[in-house]
């Protein structure tokens, strides 16, 4: 389906190429037209989505072709922002890939191994974290907030894409930050992004987006302590946005809850947030594929913790436990090697 979408809009961007004049009307009516087409129809669909490898792969595909249309009518940045979103969690996986072989070259001792791949892990970190700094500087840009003015008045949202636009904006803003830290600082992401998406995320009702604005904020405040407020513990935000997101259907704030306990090398935080998973989970249709992008997250911390552990990642019916080191215990834990 998605493919017969990607058909659709390069048939549609063909509408542009039928004069020999580069400042023909037509090109930028075939683009708004390719716009409103990727907005109201393929973006709705992608996000109904299930499929996080196909997704990414759309966003690495087609935010080349986006980023020159948008240069053509000068449209508001919604569709190109959520592109590089997805393409960012291609050059994420290939990051993580790299951690996990890294890892078991330490275990066995090939050393030039585990250095070769550390360093080709921090290149698809660079990779990561300059897509994300993009999605996040498009998200803001869409909606005429200026991030670092710390008295910016919130963004007026038509309709709920907007609202979706911009909240995934400020995580993917919050994750380029940690993206850049993994990769020696190398793609330059402002650090004043992290207080501006704290601030940004009161823009948005933390009830109706199952607590991922209230995980911003915590997780901002665990990473710089100075901008925690007082007498407010961010690690029970983070558990009570688990619960909401739980019930919302979309399970960001546990990403963000693992990723901040694993930064942060609190092992009993990063347990309760993987322990989460254990429930049953409603899923939000509307947004399924926001949860599984938050799954395979949450996949990627659980796989780090066990390939140190054991030299290979989460067994396939463990994700939701880390490793114990309990032989008896673990007897069944190892059959999923075999």
């Amino acid at each position: 389906m998605v493919n017969y979408l990607i058909l659709n809009t390069l048939l549609l961007c063909a509408v542009c190429c039928i004069s020999g004049c580069s400042n023909n009307p037509v090109y930028k009516v075939g683009t708004y037209v390719v716009e409103d087409y990727s907005e109201v129809i393929i973006t709705p669909h992608i996000l109904k989505g299930v499929d996080i490898d196909v997704a990414c792969q759309l966003g690495s595909v087609i935010t080349p072709l986006f980023g020159a249309m948008n240069a053509l009518s000068e449209s508001k940045k919604k569709t190109l922002s959520l592109l590089h979103l997805l393409s960012a969690n291609c050059s994420e996986q290939k990051a993580n890939e790299a951690e996990l072989k890294s890892i078991r070259g330490l275990r066995s001792g090939n050393k030039e191994d585990a250095k070769d791949s550390r360093i080709s892990q921090k290149r698809w970190l660079k990779i990561t974290a300059l897509r994300r700094k993009e999605s996040f500087i498009n998200a803001m840009s869409a909606y005429d907030y200026n991030y670092k003015k710390t008295d910016e008045s919130c963004p007026k949202f038509s309709e709920k894409l907007d609202e979706t636009v911009f909240l995934l904006g400020l995580i993917t803003g919050l994750q380029a930050i940690i993206s850049d830290a993994g990769a020696e600082l190398s793609a330059r992401v402002p650090r004043n992004i992290a207080s501006a998406a704290a601030r940004a995320s009161y823009c948005l009702d933390d009830t109706q987006w199952g607590g991922m604005p209230s995980s911003i904020r915590a997780s901002v405040w665990l990473l710089l302590p100075d901008l925690s407020p007082k007498n407010i513990d961010p690690w029970k935000m983070l558990n009570a946005a688990d619960s909401s997101a739980i019930k919302f259907g979309v399970r960001i704030p546990l990403a963000l809850h693992a990723i901040i306990a694993e930064s942060t090398g609190n092992e009993m935080e990063l347990r309760r947030a993987l322990s989460y998973l254990e429930e049953v989970s409603y899923i939000n249709k509307e947004l399924s594929l926001l949860d599984k992008i938050g799954l395979s997250h949450l996949l990627a911390v659980s796989d780090r913790h066990w390939t140190k552990a054991v030299g290979v990642r989460t067994p396939f019916s463990n994700l939701g436990s880390l490793f114990e080191n309990n032989s008896d215990e673990n007897d069944d834990v190892f059959d999923d090697y075999l």
